[in-house]
């Protein structure tokens, strides 16, 4: 390890070893458990006597900051950092900043947010919140097991060939079975009209990346997925909304647009949407591809969580309705299997196929095979469907949770619909209460939700909020929505409760 040391200053040697690794433990860089370098060897690195070495860690010890074991070595404790946390913390000015890197940024830099950032802003929590905000499934019921042998398998049967580059264009097997899961969606694409990506977010890129100049119109429904306004943010595109609710679609609007602007392309999720979780009824899809087939005017759906349906039939994908090759369609295994797997698919027409897989290859090379086949001889076993199968009946279940938990915490005139699948419910708080200030009171009570706002590139949604029930348990969804019930009630001024719906007994408020 490296310490800068000034035997001139007066401040002892074996302090300035300990003020230095004192602020790495402090800010992080050293976390809990990290073993620090044998006092005989960080002495022979620094050129001094092990004696001083041994001060400074017998200050650090006592201050609490690191304990020792005879024969092991000297560790970083737990609890040296703060407990609370936020979000997004800001980031730490380790130096000034040089006036070279004030001018070297691309100009369109100065046009990306972090929505994120902004929406939970100063908003400080504990590790052990209650979180609504972000639409992850539980880790709990990841398959581990049966994950770890198709990995196992998969080397066996293939060994070092998969830890090559593979095909830029993904695993062709993986792309096969991709290919004729969705057919259950009523699409038909060969396996060369499918690429594997790092998850749909990177393909949302890779769309803005083909697609998109600076100041390109950009059809997006209000509110939506603020990754794709992110992704497309990088290319400069210029936003016209058309409103979408748990209702539907204003296809009305979405003509005006068309027929004025001429747009680039429509960004449009049909099924479950994010983040109002409402779905395109059939004849509304039809209406919509008919729509765009009558402008010529492409459209990237972002089907994202459509085999995460509880009840009903499966819808057709607007890809399967289109006639026209105008469509481009993302899926994900992200909300369905792991997130960290970082795995998605594009489907597209012949002509667009190319121009993408020359755009991945520019950001990634070649992606290495092993973790799309280990996927692949997953799902080929099966145990997809067996996951899936299971995870639906926790899902809903919570879902049904939230919807008893909401009808019994929150005033009536809080307004929120039955989503058929998915993540998430979507909350309309009385237009007077700003879901960004109660973020503030709800997260002092330990609870978590996401603002509308955040889902808005013009700044609408600020009365509503996103509730993901998907990785809580039954007992904290409940707990949750009685804080968020609690404040709303104390924005109102109200003191009585709603009448209780439900066969549940209702429980007090905190």
């Amino acid at each position: 390890m490296h310490i800068p040391l000034d035997r001139r200053h007066r401040t002892p040697i074996y302090l300035q070893i300990k003020q230095h690794l004192e602020r790495l433990i402090l800010k992080g860089t050293l976390p809990p458990g990290y073993k620090l370098a044998a006092s005989r060897e960080l002495a022979r690195s620094l050129g001094l006597n092990r004696g001083t070495v041994i001060n400074a860690y017998a200050e650090l010890e006592a201050e609490g900051l690191v304990h020792s074991h005879t024969g092991q070595g000297t560790f970083v404790s737990e609890g040296t950092q703060e407990e609370g946390r936020t979000l997004f913390p800001p980031t730490r000015q380790r130096a000034p900043r040089s006036k070279v890197w004030q001018g070297a940024f691309a100009r369109r830099m100065g046009l990306m947010t972090n929505r994120e950032e902004a929406a939970f802003q100063s908003v400080n929590v504990s590790s052990a919140a209650i979180s609504f905000a972000s639409g992850v499934p539980d880790p709990t019921l990841f398959p581990v097991r049966e994950f770890g042998l198709a990995v196992t398998a998969t080397l066996r049967k293939h060994g070092g060939d998969l830890l090559q580059y593979g095909s830029a264009q993904g695993y062709f097997p993986l792309r096969q079975w991709v290919s004729a899961r969705l057919t259950r969606f009523g699409i038909e694409a060969e396996p060369d009209e499918v690429i594997i990506v790092n998850g749909s977010q990177q393909g949302l890129d890779l769309v803005g990346r083909v697609l998109v100049d600076p100041e390109d119109r950009v059809v997006v429904e209000n509110p939506t997925y603020f990754g794709a306004l992110n992704a497309f943010d990088a290319y400069q595109a210029t936003y016209l909304g058309v409103h979408r609710d748990t209702q539907g679609l204003d296809l009305r609007g979405l003509e005006n647009i068309l027929a004025q602007h001429h747009p680039k392309f429509f960004y449009v999720i049909p099924d479950f949407h994010y983040p109002t979780s409402g779905s395109l009824e059939v004849r509304a899809r039809r209406q919509l591809v008919d729509l765009l087939e009558r402008y010529q005017t492409p459209f990237v759906e972002d089907d994202f969580c459509a085999n995460l349906r509880y009840e009903g039939s499966v819808e057709p994908a607007l890809k399967s309705l289109d006639k026209h090759n105008l469509g481009i369609y993302l899926g994900t295994f992200s909300k369905t299997l792991f997130p960290g797997i970082r795995i998605g698919w594009i489907v597209a027409p012949h002509e667009v196929i190319e121009p993408l897989v020359a755009a991945k290859q520019a950001c990634d090379l070649r992606r290495g095979d092993l973790a799309q086949a280990a996927v692949y001889e997953f799902c080929q076993r099966g145990a997809y469907d067996r996951h899936l199968k299971a995870v639906r009946e926790t899902y809903r279940h919570r879902r049904d949770v939230a919807l008893d938990a909401l009808a019994r915490f929150l005033p009536p005139d809080c307004r929120w619909e039955k989503p058929a699948g998915g993540l998430s419910i979507w909350l309309t708080l009385p237009g007077d209460i700003d879901a960004r200030e109660l973020l503030g009171e709800t997260a002092a009570g330990g609870v978590l939700f996401a603002p509308g706002t955040l889902f808005s590139p013009f700044g609408g949604g600020r009365s509503s909020m996103r509730l993901c029930f998907a990785s809580l348990e039954p007992e904290a969804i409940e707990k949750g929505i009685a804080v968020i019930g609690k404040a709303v009630r104390k924005r109102l001024g109200r003191s009585r409760r709603a009448p209780r719906v439900g066969a549940r007994e209702a429980v007090a408020l905190p």
